[in-house]
């Protein structure tokens, strides 16, 4: 039977076909026939009745938003330009966590549950753990988005569960001694070219897709640049001879404007793209784009750089050296010789260590 509203604002009744998912109606005369006879519109259908008042409330007041239309890559978006509004621009996380959520990216948001959302995320032992903190965080704020636009009531993605990462390999290794001879014989590669210029400047991966153009300085061979901590950040990173020819070209390509070294557009998973395909293809080692730092790292260490001169260079900090004020004033002359003892080219012969791949931790 049908709930008593006032004349003009609709009804709603308890469905007798079977729906107990959301049995009650929401419905609206919006005119009538030649006839009389009423012509009626779905508002929608819901799982409490007080649900359904509450959306033909919103309906008569002009604010209705058919919730049942609503899916959760259209909430999902306007989380987006929330963070934007506050942050001013996103990362490259925000499509990883995207990508991972395709299961339920075209499901409305109403039928969006824990049950699904747990599936997801039971299927993502291949990521670290802060992958999927960041994952479950960004679903928090979508369902944020959702309730506070009345589309559902319950944020469902704080009630997921973190699974157990699998036992995977050590998460960085350095390219081996065969690995860098391979590198240096194919040269005529873009993407090789762009490798190399992460070993030999220990730059993480962000950092060089985000250095500008009017941050390089080629006469006086370094760089600007660096993020994630204090020490990092604004560094100066010294260009080394064997890798000035590739960062000259990458310049020329832009010299003109105040566009970004790598060009516009460019993001860390773009760069894992890469990277995985290039190893494939000469047949090499798998590798991160994180592993490139910690080559640079182990390079440095086994070719005996100064410490400081490294942490400088890569951005770590001196916080527990009482002469942290001495080493902090190196001037880039010194950094620049330090780069240019590492060695390279197809005959480069590393140091004499079978397992010299496995130092040059921390990166």
């Amino acid at each position: 039977m049908g709930m008593k509203r006032a004349n003009g604002t609709g009804s709603v009744y308890k469905r007798t076909d079977g729906n107990r998912r959301k049995p009650y109606r929401a419905i609206i005369t919006t005119g009538y026939t030649d006839t009389g006879k009423a012509i009626r519109k779905i508002i929608g259908d819901f799982s409490k009745a007080k649900e359904a008042h509450e959306a033909l409330a919103r309906f008569t007041s002009g604010v209705f938003v058919n919730t049942d239309k609503i899916k959760f890559k259209d909430v999902w978006l306007m989380m987006i330009e929330e963070k934007k509004r506050v942050r001013g621009s996103i990362n490259s996380t925000f499509k990883m966590a995207s990508t991972r959520l395709a299961p339920v990216w075209n499901m409305e948001i109403q039928q969006v549950k824990t049950a699904q959302l747990q599936s997801i995320f039971d299927d993502m032992t291949d990521l670290s753990e802060a992958s999927m903190k960041v994952i479950k965080s960004l679903l928090t704020s979508t369902f944020e988005v959702a309730m506070k636009n009345d589309y559902v009531s319950k944020n469902y993605a704080k009630l997921l569960i973190l699974p157990k990462r699998e036992k995977r390999e050590p998460l960085h290794t350095s390219y081996s001694e065969n690995d860098l001879r391979v590198l240096w014989g194919h040269t005529d590669n873009e993407i090789v070219r762009l490798i190399l210029v992460y070993i030999y400047t220990g730059l993480r991966p962000v950092e060089l897709l985000h250095i500008k153009i009017n941050d390089v300085y080629l006469k006086e061979r370094y760089m600007i640049g660096g993020v994630k901590t204090k020490a990092g950040i604004n560094r100066k990173i010294p260009i080394a001879e064997c890798i000035y020819p590739f960062i000259k070209e990458l310049y020329s390509k832009g010299a003109f404007s105040e566009k970004k070294l790598l060009g516009a557009g460019r993001e860390t998973w773009w760069l894992r793209r890469k990277i995985d395909k290039l190893c494939k293809d000469l047949n090499i080692n798998r590798h991160t784009a994180h592993d490139t730092r910690h080559t640079f790292i182990t390079l440095a260490a086994n070719y005996g750089m100064d410490d400081k001169i490294l942490k400088l260079i890569v951005g770590h900090s001196n916080s527990n050296d009482i002469t942290k004020s001495v080493y902090a004033h190196k001037n880039i002359t010194q950094l620049i010789d330090a780069v240019n003892t590492l060695p390279y080219g197809i005959n480069m012969t590393l140091y004499p260590d079978e397992n010299w791949e496995q130092r040059g931790s921390n990166a």
